[in-house]
């Protein structure tokens, strides 16, 4: 009786695929999350660069970030050419 006649290949092979498959699962988490951590400190980078912008320019920070300018409809960005965008 050899080894293959006890199915000894075909456990093995299911023993190696299912820790295979193990090892993939924790490989596309580990990818996931590196993407997640570097897409969070983009969006950090972003928030941080408006808000230095804003504070270089002597813009209230608070003002960007407030839900009653999400609809304004302004014409122009220049509102000294255009004073009736108030």
């Amino acid at each position: 009786m050899n080894l293959l006649d006890l199915g000894f290949t075909q456990a093995y092979r299911r023993t190696a695929q299912r820790l295979a498959d193990s090892f993939q699962a924790a490989k596309n988490t580990a990818i996931a999350r590196r993407y997640m951590k570097i897409k969070d400190a983009r969006q950090s980078a972003a928030i941080s660069l408006i808000l230095d912008d804003a504070r270089f320019h002597k813009v209230n920070p608070m003002t960007l970030l407030g839900p009653e300018h999400e609809d304004s409809e302004f014409k122009s960005a220049i509102s000294e050419d255009f004073p009736d965008d108030y």
